[in-house]
């Protein structure tokens, strides 16, 4: 290094020029002084590049926040309702579709995925026709009716009559009559010929045979037409006998 005033080399160790007596003033070296300017410009570079990557991103943020509301847009059929947009414009954009019943249901779902439910099939057995319940009615009727008459047991035909009509008593009364007749029946012909519907009645026509065998083993037959008045349920299917009438007996 030299005296920044004589021009006398120097050596660390002096405090002052011993040339000319002023105080020392270190110069750094060419080579100091390129480090140094190496050294700043490199800090330089880097505050550049910090600030080119800050400026990028919130470039990019920018443009991908406006592609993003410029899409809502085309969906929703224009543009957003507040002028200042901001972070909160999906939220309000998807609160205006779900509240508008004219948005169709394909922009609701560019929102948000439908909600499947899980469905169950269930199988409903159609009612039977008029016919096929009058049918089944009757047959299980005379089947438990010819019970009833064979064991002298009423209450096995009981609950298809109606309590307290005149077809519940005169049968109650009947199979009394006969408790020490020792009478058998054998019913063998059983067949609808017509029924009608009246003020919530069935009216059914039949012709009905079978063989009367006493204590003594005799045998009478004996045919005839009877007209029931059967009881119906809300659904129109017979539930009850109200009323029985013997229309002709076959001698």
């Amino acid at each position: 290094m030299k005296c920044t005033r004589c021009g006398r080399h120097l050596q660390p160790r002096h405090e002052d020029c011993p040339n000319c007596g002023e105080p020392i003033v270190y110069k750094l070296e060419k080579s100091h002084n390129v480090a140094k300017m190496l050294f700043f410009a490199v800090l330089t570079i880097g505050a550049l590049v910090a600030v080119v990557v800050i400026l990028y991103s919130d470039h990019d943020f920018t443009l991908k926040k406006k592609s993003v509301k410029q899409a809502t847009e085309s969906v929703l059929g224009g543009s957003t309702t507040n002028p200042n947009y901001d972070d909160e414009w999906v939220e309000e954009e998807y609160e205006l579709v779900a509240d508008d019943p004219g948005v169709t249901s394909e922009s609701v779902s560019v929102q948000s995925d439908p909600v499947r439910e899980n469905t169950q099939e269930y199988e409903v057995d159609e009612p039977l026709p008029m016919r096929e319940l009058v049918e089944e009615f009757y047959q299980d009727y005379r089947l438990m009716y010819s019970e009833s008459l064979n064991n002298l047991d009423f209450s096995i035909v009981a609950s298809l009559l109606t309590p307290n009509s005149s077809a519940y008593s005169e049968m109650y009364k009947y199979i009394d009559d006969i408790k020490n007749s020792g009478y058998y029946f054998n019913f063998y012909d059983n067949e609808i010929l017509d029924y009608y519907r009246d003020k919530g009645m069935l009216y059914l026509k039949t012709y009905e045979a079978f063989d009367l065998i006493d204590q003594n083993g005799i045998v009478t037959s004996h045919r005839r037409n009877k007209t029931y008045a059967i009881v119906l349920n809300y659904n129109n299917v017979p539930v009850q006998i109200d009323a029985i009438e013997i229309t002709n007996y076959y001698r």
